[in-house]
């Protein structure tokens, strides 16, 4: 579960960073940095679902301080 976690996390990462890349690059020709943003979004949504479901379920547990 961290692992899926973590990597969905890293490509959240990613794809922003690659839409960093191409709001400074790109001439604004292409729908690319709206494609990047737009998967952005989606993967962050998929992580909260993801989170969600998990602890719904009991796979995961808030730890208290």
């Amino acid at each position: 579960m961290k692992l899926i976690v973590l990597l969905i996390f890293a490509a959240v990462l990613g794809y922003m960073g690659w839409s960093l890349y191409l709001l400074v690059a790109d001439t604004g020709k292409s729908k690319s940095l709206v494609r990047t943003l737009t998967m952005r979004v989606a993967l962050s949504l998929l992580l909260f679902m993801l989170l969600y479901v998990a602890w719904y379920f009991g796979l995961i547990k808030p730890t208290l301080p």
